[in-house]
């Protein structure tokens, strides 16, 4: 048996012929997704350290400034002498994840008032 082309293939582009020869016309929603793409592109992870147990107090002012950011919690059962209680702490104590893109956000990051500085390495 001879195997034909892929009929599930989908092209973002159609040849278009003209005077002057061929031109590619995109789409508008392949246009969409290239944007979409390239803006992801320039949002990256970083790691930024906070003032001692003000992770939650962060992650909540960045939330309310709409900027991406993660904080991953432990969930613990803790005793007091007249009760328990779930209490979430932090796996990295004073420190949170941000999906930022660091030339436009970093200093609006920076500027909150718990937030201490960017991980950084030499290298």
């Amino acid at each position: 048996m001879k195997k034909k082309g892929n009929k599930n293939t989908i092209s973002f582009f159609s040849f278009v012929g003209n005077a002057q020869g061929f031109v590619i016309d995109f789409p508008k929603i392949a246009l969409e997704i290239f944007q979409t793409m390239e803006e992801q592109k320039e949002k990256r992870w970083y790691a930024l350290y906070t003032k001692p147990r003000a992770e939650k107090k962060l992650r909540d002012r960045l939330n309310m400034l709409k900027i991406e950011n993660y904080l991953p919690v432990l969930i613990q059962k803790k005793k007091w002498s007249d009760r328990f209680k779930e209490i979430a702490t932090p796996i990295f104590p004073s420190y949170i994840f941000v999906k930022i893109n660091y030339q436009q956000e970093a200093v609006s990051v920076l500027k909150e008032p718990n937030a201490v500085l960017f991980v950084q390495f030499q290298g």
